[in-house]
């Protein structure tokens, strides 16, 4: 019989179905995925041969799971060493050739260990940030870190960051990963009979405010819906009842939302989007009741906003005086649109005949500007149907917007910046990512991976410039101030 292989330079494999929804974990390291280096499981010359499983006799114990005897562990950076090629990181801990190969990393490449250690498949196996399984025979000990302790210098000076902790609590943090602070605490929001869930996540525009959505449940009284908005030391300014998914007017005195919320599954809201005026407290529709994926989004210049139902995108007066559909060409059809600074053109997520990926559309003329590919895939599940599914967001100079996907070919997951003059795509790997922000400075970005069977919540910086990754915290759903403080 032969060989099992785990690591190799060979053909690439696209990702299946039973791949996309397994076990992802999470990344550290800057060094390049080997490009065209993945497949099926295949060996390097290094690679010993898996003892092959023999079947109990009738009425005897199966041979216990062995000990663990090796020097790795959880909290630890590892180093890729060895393979002679490059090392397979998978999508779960086995051989099996329908468990997807995320990344196949070179020797030298360092990760930092999140989950294991695994015995399967005659292999130990042990959980990377951001990249997945891989076996434990090709890495070797670098060092261990806390990363409650973590601190990265060179992001020193460049604002906050807002999350959610590993708690479920909302988060700042200094850029650099320092001074880490919970503002909320949602335990202290639970009772017996009582689950509350935070998210959504948004800055004010001068950066000293935070809004999001509080989502409770009570056994009795059934699912509550309602945004707050907090300052900076965790001091309630405002809670909004019956409201989900607001955005910030850009002058910070309104906040646009969906009200009269009922969830009906697969990501989609039944609600009305309104504008609330937070200084006089008055607030109007500026849409029908229906389906939608979030709430209306603002344009630059404060009068106007987007929304999406299922009749396609409506740009609307602020003041509710009315609203057009826009984007009905067929080839400028899409979804979850997201303004560009300057106001004039939307990204959106498109998967018209002749655009599978994402395209710029611009007001003025109602023209498709671009069309962004995205990488060969078979399936386009994204977020599995929730609202990050499709997400976007823009540089601060309009120079470039960024989506994520994980549900591609290996070495081509994680978040892809879009040059938005050219449409060239610049990856930076890692999976599963969601909730990608952009920093100020229009260089950094901020994005989490895990969740979704993916490993533990892990929150990175990206350098658009170098193309690097930079592991930083615990938690998910990071947003980047708008201007530091």
């Amino acid at each position: 019989m032969s060989s099992t292989r785990i690591t190799q330079a060979g053909v690439i494999v696209v990702l299946g179905v039973l791949a996309a929804l397994a076990i992802w974990a999470s990344n550290g390291g800057d060094s390049e995925p080997r490009d065209g280096a993945v497949a099926s499981p295949t060996l390097t010359t290094r690679a010993r041969t898996p003892q092959q499983p023999t079947a109990p006799a009738v009425g005897r114990t199966p041979t216990p799971t062995p000990a663990y005897e090796g020097s790795l562990g959880t909290g630890v950076w590892v180093r890729v060493e060895g393979t002679s090629d490059c090392l397979n990181f998978r999508a779960s801990y086995s051989t099996d050739d329908n468990v997807a190969v995320n990344f196949c990393r070179p020797d030298g490449f360092e990760g930092y260990i999140t989950d294991g250690p695994v015995f399967r498949d005659d292999y130990w196996w042990w959980g990377i940030a951001g990249q997945g399984w891989a076996v434990d025979e090709f890495l070797s000990f670098v060092r261990e870190e806390s990363l409650a302790a973590r601190v990265v210098p060179e992001l020193e000076g460049l604002g906050k960051i807002a999350y959610l902790g590993i708690d479920g609590g909302l988060w700042i943090m200094n850029a650099d990963g320092s001074e880490q602070q919970r503002l909320v605490d949602v335990d202290a929001l639970d009772g017996p009979d009582v689950y509350v869930g935070l998210g959504g996540l948004q800055w004010s525009p001068d950066g000293r405010r935070i809004s999001f959505g509080l989502r409770s449940y009570d056994e009795d009284a059934g699912p509550d819906y309602r945004v707050r908005i907090i300052d900076l030391s965790g001091r309630l300014i405002r809670e909004i009842p019956d409201a989900a998914s607001a955005f910030w007017s850009p002058d910070g005195q309104r906040i646009s939302y969906l009200e009269d919320v009922e969830n009906r599954g697969c990501g989609s809201l039944l609600g009305t989007p309104v504008v609330f005026d937070l200084r006089t407290g008055d607030r109007h529709s500026i849409g029908p009741n229906g389906f939608y994926i979030e709430g209306p989004k603002w344009r630059p210049n404060g009068s106007e906003l987007v929304f999406e139902d299922g009749e396609g995108i409506h740009l609307a007066q602020a003041d509710g005086s009315g609203a057009e559909l826009i984007a009905t060409d067929p080839r400028c059809r899409g979804s979850r649109p997201n303004w560009s600074p300057d106001g004039e053109r939307l990204a959106l997520s498109s998967r018209t005949e002749d655009c599978s990926g994402y395209l710029v559309y611009r007001l003025d003329s109602h023209e498709r500007e671009l069309c962004a590919e995205l990488p060969p895939f078979i399936l386009g599940l994204g977020r599995h149907g929730t609202a990050e599914d499709g997400q976007t967001d823009w540089s601060a100079d309009g120079r470039f917007f960024a989506y994520h996907t994980e549900f591609a070919v290996t070495n081509r997951s994680g978040v892809y910046l879009v040059d938005a003059q050219t449409g060239e795509q610049t990856l930076l790997p890692s999976s599963p990512v969601t909730y990608v922000s952009i920093a100020p400075n229009s260089r950094h970005l901020v994005f989490s991976t895990g969740g979704l069977g993916g490993g533990p919540n892990l929150i990175w910086i990206g350098d658009a410039v170098t193309g690097s990754v930079i592991l930083l915290a615990e938690g998910g759903q990071p947003v980047w101030q708008p201007v530091a403080q």
